[in-house]
């Protein structure tokens, strides 16, 4: 594994871990009635969107590069592929798919967390452990 693969894979587990978090600290917040808490679990879905998006970013870069260490890069891409067909490759077969549509709700989640979220204080916490599930599952 290169570097580039090393970060792209860490960044995922990293995520994972994040999302995981917001889960555990929305639960413990809401039963122990900690807002600091809750608060931190809606940051991590936050640090959950940046991360996705730099995992996502990593195999953009792969593809753009023909850096054939990443094992959706073979499997997707040749280099004789024209750029454009390597974008719509970074989307092709399975693991690229899992990735973009969790980098999308990653994204609209980290949005959800950074506006609706604040304006619910009852259901911030329920909100926010729903949306780290969903992230994690």
């Amino acid at each position: 594994m290169n570097l580039v693969a090393t970060l792209g894979a860490s960044a995922l587990l990293t995520a994972l871990a994040a999302s995981l978090f917001a889960v555990g600290a929305a639960v413990a917040g809401q039963r122990l009635a900690r807002s600091a808490l809750i608060e931190a679990a809606r940051r991590a879905i936050v640090v959950t969107a940046a991360l996705t998006t730099l995992a996502i970013g990593v195999v953009a870069y792969a593809l753009l590069t023909d850096d054939f260490s990443i094992a959706h890069v073979v499997a997707v891409s040749s280099r004789d592929m024209l750029p454009h067909m390597k974008w719509a490759a970074l989307y092709s077969g399975q693991p690229g798919s899992l990735l973009f549509w969790t980098w999308l709700l990653s994204l609209m989640l980290a949005g959800f967390a950074l506006i609706t979220v604040p304006r619910i204080p009852w259901g911030a916490a329920h909100a926010t452990a729903a949306s780290g599930a969903i992230l994690a599952a």
